[in-house]
């Protein structure tokens, strides 16, 4: 186990998180959808967080699917946005 103190200001990433969050960005980028590939991934004890601006409810609950089953992750919390052009947002 590797432990790693994060100082305010920091920031630094505890070794242990790198492999998870390299697994889970890695899918998201070979799933075929560029938009998904801008989705930020950041792990902490066993708990994956999916944050960024996708498109659609289809994208945001693609990534959280195509992140289930990476080693090391226990939960998900899905904090993607959509951002569509119905609401005048840009995409």
């Amino acid at each position: 186990m590797v432990v790693t103190l994060e100082v305010a200001g920091g920031g630094r990433r505890a070794e242990k998180e790198k492999p998870v969050v390299l697994a889970a960005e890695s899918r998201l980028a070979r799933c075929g959808y560029p938009a998904l590939k801008a989705v930020d991934c950041t792990w902490r004890n066993g708990v994956l967080y999916l944050s960024g601006r996708v498109p659609s409810y289809y994208l945001k609950q693609l990534a959280q699917e195509k992140v289930r089953n990476v080693k090391g992750v226990e939960e998900i919390v899905n904090r993607t946005e959509v951002a569509t052009a119905e609401r005048g947002e840009a995409l």
